[in-house]
């Protein structure tokens, strides 16, 4: 300490990071941008390749790019195509140079046109590595087909690959495909993401899935151009996210064993079949047809599977298949949470026979103002003739996006009056304040089944 007291007083600082191991300096310099912890390299021997130690892989090539841009803007404009150069060169350096003999996480975010080969050869070096997390966001130029390698993975416990479009090439019909080897091993995986991807055929996507044992995160915003039957089968699967990324080619048929399943996020075309088994932990949904078919029953089956439910958020053209549907819905007997994306008066012919079914219910949010304003009403609102049970012994609280429609305003009163338990009515008036004073004064004048209600507009 005296020593260091004195080192000071002429004037000189001691260095202190040169005294710390290299697990604490990789820590540290595991928090910088990784072309900031490239550049340390020059700053002693030591420390020349300590940087290629690094185990979480970080790369993101717009904070890159924009850091590039302001160290060079004094001397001259950088283009765009160096930068491109300079990433991928980083990349490359940091993965190919490195000392140590495993990587725990690599993420590139780089929505440029790059080559296939380039993006599997950092998948391969990562997995040689023992990577435990990949996740790429990248625009392939070409039609590709990625690794196999990427199915045989003992230690690999995220996969996260999304492939947007290249910006100059949209329009193109590009195809990313994964292959998925006839032996798949996959032991250690439990979250899987595929965006923009495609597979061979039917068989590929079910091997692969059943070859995840420990799989609890599962997301599939994929081409179906291949596939007539997506087959799900996972006991360990806990949340599952299903999208079509492709307007012109829809699944045939869907078969769904998640026992486990608490989270259903569903936005496709609902197939003619549909078999979703054993469902019955699932706690929260989304659903949101793209497109459904006349067949009414697929309907009524969907529902009557994810029965269970306790929160629950249904699109606009959910609620137009509820309306053409002629068969009666399955009892929701747990739901208490629900939210429709869509104004009151384009879901009025279907919202009485939705709340019958909706016993328990105790919270009902609509958010769909200005998204439909386009759309014809579906109809006027006609109470049903005897008043839905959860409006009599459970519904709490109501929140309401207003746009000044007749039907919704008959609606909030149908509420008003007939909500015994009603304790809160939420109004996001869309309006001037003339006529939220309107809507407040005929209100206030209205009987309510409850005194504690409190009517709030926002």
């Amino acid at each position: 300490m005296a020593e260091e007291v004195k080192t000071k007083r002429r004037g000189m600082e001691v260095d202190r990071i040169s005294k710390m191991p290299d697990a604490v300096v990789c820590h540290i310099m595991s928090f910088l941008p990784k072309e900031e912890a490239v550049n340390t390299s020059i700053l002693s021997k030591r420390w020349k390749y300590l940087f290629a130690s690094l185990t979480n892989l970080h790369f993101d090539y717009s904070s890159f790019s924009k850091t590039l841009n302001k160290g060079r803007r004094r001397r001259s404009s950088t283009s765009s195509s160096s930068n491109i150069i300079s990433f991928i060169s980083l990349v490359d350096r940091v993965l190919f140079l490195r000392i140590s003999s495993s990587i725990h996480s690599f993420y590139v975010n780089f929505r440029e046109a790059i080559d296939l080969f380039r993006v599997t050869a950092w998948i391969n070096t990562a997995l040689l590595r023992n990577v435990q997390e990949i996740d790429l966001l990248v625009c392939l130029r070409e039609s590709s087909v990625l690794p196999g390698d990427l199915c045989t993975s003992k230690t690999l416990v995220v996969l996260k690959l999304k492939f947007d479009p290249v910006p100059s090439l949209h329009g193109l019909d590009l195809v990313t495909m994964l292959n998925v080897p006839a032996k798949v091993c996959l032991p250690s995986l439990k979250h899987l993401h595929l965006d923009n991807v495609t597979f061979a055929d039917d068989n590929s996507i079910a091997r692969l899935i059943s070859s995840c044992p420990v799989l609890e995160d599962l997301t599939l915003y994929c081409d179906w151009d291949n596939i007539c039957k997506l087959s799900i089968s996972s006991c360990s699967l806990k949340r599952f996210t299903v999208r079509t990324c492709c307007f012109y080619a829809a699944l045939d048929e869907i078969l769904v064993h998640a026992p486990s399943l608490v989270y259903l996020d569903y936005a496709d075309y609902l197939p003619v079949s549909c078999s979703l088994t054993n469902l019955d932990s699932l706690v929260e949904a989304r659903i949101g047809f793209e497109k459904f078919s006349d067949n009414n029953a697929s309907i009524t089956q969907f529902f009557k599977r994810i029965s269970h439910v306790q929160s629950l958020k249904l699109s606009f053209e959910v609620m137009e298949a509820i309306q053409m549907c002629h068969h009666p819905l399955p009892v929701l007997g747990k739901l208490t949470h629900l939210e429709i994306r869509a104004d009151v008066h384009t879901v009025a012919l279907g919202l009485p026979h939705l709340l019958e079914r909706c016993s328990n219910l105790e919270y009902l949010v609509f958010n769909g103002v200005g998204l439909f304003r386009g759309l014809v009403h579906s109809g006027d609102w006609n109470p049903p003739d005897v008043v839905p049970s959860c409006l009599l012994f459970h519904l709490k609280e109501i929140e309401i996006n207003f746009s000044w429609w007749e039907k919704e305003l008959e609606f909030v009163k149908y509420c008003l009056q007939n909500g015994r338990v009603l304790m809160k009515l939420t109004i996001h008036a869309y309006t001037d304040e003339v006529d939220q004073l309107k809507i407040a004064k005929q209100l206030l004048m209205l009987p309510k089944g409850t005194r504690e209600c409190q009517v709030i507009i926002i």
